[in-house]
């Protein structure tokens, strides 16, 4: 799978998660792997610290949560409740954190130093070079929250399962937070159906016309532990959300977006990490609702491309560093998808969007004053993209309704420079208008008896066929087709649903097939499961066909 793939910062490697918790380096060009670091020098690593066995060191190497630094020299490693820092080049891991208490939602500092993480619901640091702990803030409990989200902002605004409140500044000196006070939430009771003897939780959750938690925006300052608090009087008028978080890139201010409660309206604005003074930039407004779309993209001479779907559409719009609009990049009546990269040298944007058909996607560049729109991608379908972070070669895994991911290595202007992933079997030309059933050139297979019939005469022999319970995205691997009554050369083949196994089989048999008259087949049901040898294809096809 190439899932996890990221790239590396040096534009010419990639990264991937393999088996036991190791990572892959990854030479985008040649394909050419290397490990990331020993998985045997981390172990021994681990093994040599007090409390830890041979055991319970290699538990810690293959489970333990990794984090990668920015200099991608070091891990943050969180292991059975508690934190480790490890060095990649000599092989030296130091224990952060050693209690019994949970440290959550844990973050590196851009500089690799420090490390932030939320126990109690106060915020901490701890120096990565020596475990020397700091505490930040100091009123944290369950009812309020410091750099900690509580129910309803993750599952609502900041995504499901993401509970981190809490973002460095780029140069590791600050680090702005969200506090959260519930108290005036409403509890609701949820029934734990789980034990014999049903339980009772409450949980802090607002209906419709309840009170929102209360949210503050911090800024810590690390070495001297100052907090300013952003100057929000502006919106204490009525209920607000703070929706998205983040920093200049000179570290001079934050940038945060407002909202409120019905989400009419969007601000963007400042605040001064020094002092806390905010500024307003602009708003976005709407009778019926503004979506929370993405943060400031920021460009070498301070302007920052924004998205908005003021015009109904979502495009992208640059404004200058006095946040004055210079003006839209796209526009149309289509989306953009995505800004997937910045490519300032050469004053070109990479999106994804919708401009030729919207129910696909595929990638476009245009010229940073909105000429020269072109689309890259040229195959129908979906494409999601991955761009180098020096805007050189990008990542392109497509489908479309008849064909499974293939996932390739491309250069900029759209040429293929080499496949990383793609299934094998053909895809025939005329299943593109038949999705419903098989078809076969000009044959089709129809209904069960016509099945038994040509089952019956051709009884094509499967050999290790192995069939995995299917789901959406989930590959289906067939080792090895060989039906010697046929005399089909046997091939292996990988596919990824149920009609493609059925395209497996029919190329197998498609010559004699063709000859013996129109009929069909349908696909296989989506919780068809076959394992080990099989002698005859009726016994895949017939329990799950559709009369």
């Amino acid at each position: 799978s190439v899932r996890g793939l990221r790239w590396m910062k040096d534009g010419r490697h990639l990264l991937k998660a393999g088996e036991k918790g190791a990572y892959e380096v990854i030479d985008a060009l040649s394909g050419e792997t290397r490990p990331l670091f020993e998985a045997s020098a981390m172990e021994a690593a681990f093994a040599r610290l007090p409390g830890f066995d041979e055991e319970e060191a290699r538990k810690a190497v293959e489970r333990g949560r990794k984090t990668i630094s920015s200099a991608e020299d070091s891990l943050l490693i969180t292991f059975a409740n508690d934190l480790f820092f490890y060095r990649i080049e000599d092989a030296a891991v130091i224990r952060l954190t050693d209690d019994a208490e949970s440290e959550s939602a844990a973050s590196l500092s851009p500089s690799g130093e420090w490390t932030a993480f939320v126990k109690n619901y106060d915020l901490y640091v701890v120096e990565n070079s020596s475990g020397r702990e700091k505490r930040l803030t100091s009123d944290g409990c369950e009812d309020i929250r410091n750099g900690y989200l509580d129910w309803v902002y993750q599952e609502e605004i900041y995504g499901r399962y993401n509970f981190r409140a809490h973002w460095w500044s780029p140069d590791s000196r600050y680090i702005a937070f969200l506090q959260l006070d519930d108290r005036e939430v409403p509890h609701f009771t949820v029934v734990d159906h789980i034990p014999s003897h049903l339980d009772l939780e409450l949980s802090r959750y607002p209906k419709a016309g309840d009170p929102n938690p209360k949210v503050r925006l911090g800024i810590l300052e690390i070495n001297s532990g100052r907090i300013r608090w952003a100057d929000l009087y502006r919106y204490s008028a009525g209920q607000f959300l703070i929706v998205r978080v983040g920093w200049t890139p000179d570290s001079q201010k934050v940038v945060f977006q407002v909202q409120d409660r019905e989400q009419t309206w969007l601000d963007l604005n400042y605040a001064d990490a020094a002092e806390g003074t905010v500024e307003n930039l602009f708003r976005e407004e709407s009778e019926a609702w503004v979506n929370v779309l993405a943060e400031p993209v920021w460009l070498k001479d301070g302007s920052f491309l924004w998205q908005s779907e003021r015009t109904g559409y979502r495009h992208l719009y640059h404004y200058s560093v006095d946040a004055e609009l210079i003006g839209a990049v796209t526009s149309g009546e289509w989306e953009v998808r995505k800004l997937e990269s910045v490519d300032e040298e050469n004053g070109i944007l990479y999106f994804s969007g919708t401009r030729d058909r919207a129910i696909e996607s595929h990638l476009y560049r245009v010229n940073l004053d909105g000429g020269d729109l072109e689309r890259i991608t040229t195959k129908a379908g979906t494409h999601s993209i991955n761009f180098s972070p020096d805007s050189k070669h990008y990542i392109d895994s497509w489908s479309e309704i008849m064909t499974p991911t293939q996932v390739r290595l491309h250069r900029a202007d759209g040429s293929e420079v080499r496949v990383i992933e793609a299934t094998t079997g053909r895809i025939l030309a005329a299943d593109r208008e038949h999705a419903g059933g098989i078809d076969i050139g000009s044959c089709e297979l129809a209904g069960k008896r016509a099945l038994e019939r040509a089952g019956g005469e051709l009884a094509p022999r499967l050999a290790r066929v192995i069939v995995q319970r299917f789901s959406y995205g989930c590959p289906i691997n067939i080792p090895a087709i060989a039906p010697p009554k046929i005399g089909v050369t046997p091939f292996e083949a990988e596919v990824h649903c149920p009609s493609d196994f059925l395209r497996v089989l029919d190329n197998a048999v498609e010559s004699e097939i063709s000859q013996r008259g129109c009929r069909t087949v349908q696909p296989l049901a989506s919780d068809f499961v076959v394992t080990g040898a099989v002698t005859d294809y009726k016994e895949v096809f017939s329990p799950a066909l559709k009369i």
